[in-house]
């Protein structure tokens, strides 16, 4: 919350790279309407649920991480 225009562009790379530091899942991001969007892709429908709560937590974990961090 509170951040828009390049400051948010910033803060989702920053994200991203912390998720991806777990090692557990990974996200992509991509530039939308000049924007850069955080990604997730879930590539097989054998998918297991625990992989999705994993990344969730780990995204969660993450932003409590950078929001301590500002």
């Amino acid at each position: 919350p509170g951040l828009e225009g390049e400051a948010l562009d910033a803060h989702n790379r920053r994200l991203i790279s912390r998720v991806n530091e777990k090692q557990r899942v990974l996200l992509t991001g991509a530039v939308v309407k000049g924007r850069f969007v955080i990604r997730i892709c879930v590539l097989s429908f054998r998918t297991h649920e625990n992989r999705i709560d994993a990344a969730i937590e780990d995204i969660a974990t993450s932003m409590a991480e950078l929001g301590a961090a500002r």
